[in-house]
């Protein structure tokens, strides 16, 4: 999953394998408050992904 805003978009984890693995985060994102949505959206975007 990538976040933009104004400067370049930044990994913010990355899912090995499965949806369900626990994600290896990047750096201040592992402990960010918006963890929880965070997770919930990268799982269901892998579930069904949308083209852009």
């Amino acid at each position: 999953m990538r976040l933009v805003g104004h400067s370049p978009p930044r990994c913010a984890c990355r899912i090995k394998s499965d949806a369900m693995d626990e994600p290896i985060w990047n750096g201040a994102y592992k402990n960010d408050e918006w963890y929880p949505w965070f997770l919930k959206r990268i799982r269901a975007l892998i579930a069904a992904p949308r083209d852009a």
